[in-house]
């Protein structure tokens, strides 16, 4: 209950950072990543890392994924900023299916070095959709919730990634290269 009170507040939120002129900016990121499935270990998954093969019983698997979205800078200061973050669509591909994730909301804080170098740290979450089998789909939901890092230097940005799924045991960290579209 709590998390839906939480998603909720944020998406509220959106819509108000939406409707008045804020620093903001569309983004498109491009992931490749690598991940580890440890479903038919152990499924309650303590998370023991994705460098770590739990008695040698956890399947990997790398994918690639794509991720539209907007930020909008919300701050008194220019140097540092409370970023907002709402990615509309996120979809990929791994290797044993797709991962589709509509909408995750989530915060961030952006470090300023200059007028072209920054450095953000964002957390966002939300609901998400895979199939582990191209030829015989079967689709599950779920809730996840990544953590980044990225270098912005001017349009363009890299970065760390690393998502976990909740209702599934599988996590997966990617290296992230990105940019803005459109910065207001």
């Amino acid at each position: 209950m709590k998390i839906a009170i939480f998603f909720i507040t944020i998406l509220h939120a959106t819509f108000i950072f939406c409707q008045t002129p804020k620093r903001a900016s569309t983004f498109f990121d491009f992931q490749l990543f690598y991940g580890i499935d440890n479903s038919k270990a152990n499924p309650s998954f303590t998370g023991k890392g994705l460098l770590w093969e739990i008695n040698g019983s956890s399947d990997k698997f790398v994918g690639n994924k794509m991720r539209f979205g907007r930020n909008w800078y919300v701050g008194k200061t220019e140097k540092k900023n409370v970023i907002l973050q709402v990615s509309w669509i996120e979809c990929g591909l791994y290797s044993a299916g797709g991962i589709f994730n509509p909408l995750q909301i989530g915060l961030g804080r952006r470090f300023l070095f200059s007028e072209k170098k920054s450095i953000e740290f964002l957390t966002n979450g939300g609901a998400f959709f895979y199939t582990d089998d191209f030829l015989f789909p079967s689709i599950d939901a779920g809730m996840c919730w990544n953590f980044e890092m990225k270098y912005c230097h001017n349009q363009w940005k890299y970065g760390i990634h690393w998502q976990h799924y909740s209702s599934l045991s599988f996590q997966y960290i990617g290296l992230n290269v990105g940019f803005n579209i459109h910065k207001k």
